[in-house]
């Protein structure tokens, strides 16, 4: 059942906002806590070891990079990781986050090796979910290539694509309904296959995936939709304050 279904609308649509808004902040205080600790710790390492070896200096080129994620998800915005429209990083990014995005890449090419996972599925007709894609993944005929990543800079290929749009969204997080919105109606009459991607395609990917699919008139209700995508790609799997905004923007598009 939608959110804001019951006797006193007004009051059940406040509280479950009220409870997203909670959840979202705790997840977005909690990644910044990790991160800030860990820019902490490098900085420590730095000046204590510094007095040992002055190339111990180096620390702060990540203790930097890991310091400014902390800030971006204690704000809410993903502009600060530098990542521009057109899919590439901005030229401070590029740098200061070097050794933090070689570190992310490492790991994310170790989970593709374990999981063993398509690159995209097919989740209802032509519309596809996957994870960070290379210009030869991309869905035969696509006519558009949706970016939900934040981190990771779009391949050359990939940007290059004339349907290609980023909408950085930070890992684990969602935007709001009207973003949501933002980012779907334009696709709604898009005429062929459209890719909605993120890092690995289980979460950012598949709830406006899952938002498409519905302003088309291919599922119900949010529920149906994310067990249609389950089918399709086992490994979706929407954090709370996703599913939450889903069914929020749903009730609003009612």
């Amino acid at each position: 059942m939608p959110a804001c279904a019951d006797p006193n609308p007004l009051a059940d649509c406040l509280s479950h906002t009220t409870l997203a808004v909670v959840k979202n902040g705790e997840k977005l205080m909690s990644i910044a806590v990790v991160f800030s600790l860990l820019s902490l710790a490098l900085l420590t390492l730095a000046f204590a070891l510094a007095l040992l070896n002055p190339l111990a200096w180096a620390l702060l080129w990540p203790a930097a990079g890991t310091g400014l994620v902390a800030l971006a998800y204690f704000t809410a915005q993903p502009k600060l990781l530098g990542k521009r429209p057109s899919g590439r990083l901005t030229w401070w990014a590029a740098i200061l986050y070097l050794p933090l995005l070689a570190i992310s890449l490492t790991v994310w090419q170790l989970i593709q090796l374990f999981m063993g996972e398509n690159a995209s599925d097919e989740v209802t007709p032509g519309i596809h979910v996957g994870r960070w894609p290379r210009i030869e993944e991309l869905p035969a005929g696509a006519q558009a290539v949706v970016d939900l990543t934040a981190e990771f800079p779009a391949r050359p290929g990939v940007r290059a694509h004339p349907g290609y749009v980023n909408h950085p969204i930070l890992d684990t997080t969602s935007p709001s309904p009207a973003v949501i919105e933002s980012i779907v109606r334009p696709l709604v009459d898009v005429p062929g296959p459209i890719l909605v991607h993120c890092a690995v395609g289980h979460g950012r990917s598949a709830m406006i995936a899952a938002a498409l699919g519905l302003a088309r008139g291919d599922f119900d209700d949010p529920e149906q939709a994310v067990a249609a995508l389950q089918r399709a790609r086992p490994r979706v799997h929407l954090r709370p304050v996703q599913a939450q905004r889903l069914r929020e923007w749903f009730v609003a598009l009612r």
